[in-house]
């Protein structure tokens, strides 16, 4: 016994010394490259950006006529297509019920015997898509390639999402509810806009004070929820 336990421990070691090994030479492998990357020159973006490809001109000013003077560009185009595409997936596939399950209970998702983790990463990998397509969304909005246009909308996307009823805490939720909190924050953000007398800080001011009363109002339909339940 004594000897097949020092066998173990003897293997234990070396695969861990092993294992600190590669560590050290993947850590080693990262430094080199990023001090690699940090001598190579950065592109102009205000140069070689988005505006000066007369391709990207072309498509952001392209136009589907809806009748009279009415028409959709191709970012508001796209975002109907991927709100029909996702309220199909999340009401009428199987997918689209292990997310609900999965966000509303992973413990019992997991008792059901649900794919939990191979549907949490699908999940993120649809984010992922989502996020690169809304990034070239607004590649066509601004017509400009600068990847610091985009800082601070996650805010903005948080309390879209929550204004349309879903619940933070996972299990509830519906695509329609987040296109209405996305048209009702827009609208907000017009009305300052338009108004004209206030400072631009007073969007995010409206938008956390919004965010924050809507997760209240989730906290109390919830709780009092759980009451009648008891």
């Amino acid at each position: 016994m004594k000897r097949a336990d020092s066998t173990h421990a003897h293997r234990r070691s070396e695969v861990f010394s092993r294992a600190r090994r590669s560590l050290t030479k993947a850590a080693r492998f990262c430094s080199r490259s990023q001090a690699s990357l940090a001598y190579l020159p950065l592109p102009d973006w205000r140069a070689t950006g988005a505006a000066s490809d007369p391709g990207v001109a072309a498509l952001a000013q392209f136009h589907i006529p809806l009748g009279g003077e009415t028409f959709l560009s191709v970012g508001a185009a796209t975002a109907l297509v991927v709100v029909a595409i996702a309220f199909y997936v999340l009401h009428f596939t199987r997918f689209g019920r292990r997310v609900y399950a999965i966000g509303g209970s992973e413990q019992s998702a997991l008792l059901m015997g649900l794919p939990v983790a191979r549907t949490k990463i699908t999940v993120y990998a649809v984010s992922g898509f989502c996020s690169a397509l809304a990034g070239l969304v607004f590649v066509l909005y601004i017509q400009s390639g600068d990847p610091l246009h985009a800082i601070g909308m996650e805010l903005d996307a948080i309390a879209a999402v929550v204004i349309g009823g879903t619940v933070l805490t996972g299990g509830s939720g519906y695509i329609i509810g987040s296109l209405l909190g996305v048209l009702v924050l827009g609208l907000i953000k017009t009305i300052i806009s338009d108004e004209g007398t206030f400072s631009s800080w007073w969007i995010k001011i409206f938008t956390g004070v919004l965010l924050l009363l809507f997760i209240l109002l989730q906290r109390v339909i919830g709780a009092t929820g759980r009451q009648r339940a008891g």
